[in-house]
């Protein structure tokens, strides 16, 4: 375990769209405004209500992840108002996995569920494997782009975060992921390849 706290990993956007195309099993697409359609699911009860209720163009908080190298989101909620001034931003802490050409790949450390997810961005940095960065990215069509980075540490010590998960928010988080879960007879084969290869935070 490291002496320094580092900032806690993360990779959140808030981008402006809406919920499209929506199942039973979570599954969606995210449709930016005037931009692309994103692949991906909903996290949570909240975010199935806010898509339910709430059937319009918004801001809305997303977590970005990767599936076959390519971007999808996972939704959060709508974003409070308080968050205007960061649409279109995304936040992504993170070891660099690796560089390859102007593909940066991130891995995330998911501090609730104790394991890696990835996030790709495009664009030039000049990084080492393994080195923890800060970087803030924007979205162009269905790519991430670096905006700005910066070197936060030489790595990041998972150990450093074992300790530090909330065990009621753990509990919490499970409960609402059973309950999201469909029974098993009428889940469809295509749905369950679906949720298992998708990366979550």
């Amino acid at each position: 375990m490291s002496d320094t706290r580092l900032p806690r990993p993360t990779a959140r956007g808030y981008v402006t769209g809406q919920v499209v195309d929506f199942t039973d099993s979570y599954l969606c697409s995210f449709q930016v405004e005037g931009g692309a359609k994103i692949g991906g699911s909903m996290f949570g009860r909240q975010a199935r209500k806010d898509a339910l209720s709430e059937n319009e163009t918004g801001l809305w908080v997303v977590y970005p992840g990767t599936r076959e190298n390519k971007l999808i989101f996972k939704i959060r909620g709508k974003a409070h108002s308080d968050k205007q001034e960061f649409e279109g931003q995304f936040f992504i802490t993170g070891n660099i996995k690796k560089i390859k050409g102007e593909q940066i790949f991130v891995d995330i450390w998911s501090v609730v569920k104790q394991r890696y997810f990835l996030v790709i961005v495009e664009g030039h940095l000049k990084a080492k494997r393994g080195e923890y960065y800060e970087l803030e990215c924007g979205l162009d069509g269905d790519k991430l782009i670096l905006v700005d980075g910066k070197k936060l540490a030489d790595r990041l010590d998972p150990a450093d975060y074992f300790a530090e998960v909330d065990l009621g928010s753990k509990q919490k988080l499970e409960a609402e992921q059973e309950q999201e879960r469909e029974p098993e007879q009428e889940r469809q084969p295509e749905q369950e390849k679906e949720l298992a290869t998708l990366v979550t935070d």
